[in-house]
């Protein structure tokens, strides 16, 4: 099939989607709604996880402290099950006030690749749009790691010239047929050195 034509994640509008504004003589080639399930499945993993490691270490002592100092913690199994108690609250709690948040930010993910750039969209109560000029993007990989696999919510993540191998760039979540997104991206990568004279 034709590589200029949209892409299968081509939709119609959705209910608070910015239409993205092009600049002159700036082709729109894939514009990208994510399933926000998925989306905000794989955060929602990611940030209970935080959470639970950060209650876990520290949460539960602010609950047992004062019940020592009372000395009714008078065996170590009662402790145990203070502590174990009071993570699990703790933790529930997190949950409860995260997962709206967490839905709120999945809905708001928008990705856009013209033959100049790539443009993300994110926010929360409002919306942030940013891009990266297609000649600045050094690389663009798909990670299908246990995460992304056990949510079923695959990831590309664009790196620019000032992102390392490792961390930073930009990651679009739920991607569908991230393959040809992929392939899309560095084949107008490609062309953009190749009419700036690099390659």
């Amino acid at each position: 099939p034709d590589q200029s034509e949209p892409t299968k994640n081509d939709t119609a509008p959705h209910k608070g989607q910015v239409p993205l504004p092009l600049l002159e003589g700036e082709e729109l080639k894939v514009t990208i709604v994510p399933d926000a399930k998925k989306v905000a499945r794989y955060l929602g993993y990611i940030v209970n996880g935080i959470g639970f490691l950060a209650f876990s270490c520290w949460a539960p002592a602010l609950l047992i402290a004062p019940l020592a100092e009372d000395k009714i913690l008078t065996s170590v199994g009662l402790g145990i099950l203070t502590y174990v108690g009071a993570m699990l609250v703790c933790q529930v709690a997190f949950w409860i006030v995260s997962t709206p948040l967490i839905i709120a930010v999945s809905r708001r993910y928008r990705y856009w690749a013209t033959n100049r750039r790539v443009v993300t969209q994110s926010g929360l109560i409002g919306y942030k749009i940013s891009s990266i000029p297609l000649e600045r993007v050094t690389d663009v990989t798909l990670s299908r790691n246990a995460l992304a696999m056990i949510t079923g919510t695959p990831v590309l993540v664009i790196r620019d010239m000032a992102a390392n191998q490792h961390w930073g760039g930009v990651s679009w979540y739920g991607v569908e047929e991230p393959e040809k997104v992929q392939h899309d991206i560095l084949e107008a990568v490609s062309k953009a050195n190749e009419r700036r004279g690099r390659v």
